[in-house]
């Protein structure tokens, strides 16, 4: 793969407060911040998400890219590792990619691992958010 973003949901596409919600889950100005950024970089989505976990969950996400014909990749279907980020590098070990961001709301281990660190953005508060999109965008031109 040549660009990668992985996605937690909660605290994202979502904070508390949010109005002009997509199926009780998705804030659809951070959503569209989102489809924005996949579009433009031609990056693959990759949910990291726990709601990865549910089927039910799984298809409200579905159903959401499927409206902008974008393809969702899971990290797995079952947690494999205590942390995230171990996860994530396990799937970088198995789908080799330099340009990648993931985009959570929790530093999961990201910070403490030298190979995850540069490319983790904190969306802690206020979500998938304008200033954030750019970032990212430079984070996956690297």
């Amino acid at each position: 793969m040549d660009k990668i973003v992985f996605l937690d949901i909660d605290g994202v596409l979502n904070t508390p407060g949010d109005k002009n919600l997509i199926d009780d889950t998705f804030e659809e100005t951070k959503s569209k911040n989102l489809v924005h950024l996949l579009q433009d970089t031609k990056s693959n989505l990759v949910i990291i998400s726990d709601r990865r976990l549910i089927a039910e969950e799984r298809n409200k996400i579905d159903n959401l890219f499927d409206n902008y014909m974008i393809l969702v990749n899971y990290l797995n279907f079952r947690r494999t590792h205590k942390n995230r980020s171990d996860e994530i590098l396990e799937y970088l070990n198995e789908n080799p990619c330099n340009h990648y961001v993931i985009l959570d709301d929790n530093d999961l281990g990201y910070s403490e691992s030298e190979v995850l660190k540069a490319h983790f953005l904190d969306t802690y508060k206020r979500g998938f958010t304008l200033d954030l999109y750019f970032k990212a965008i430079e984070i996956l031109n690297l």
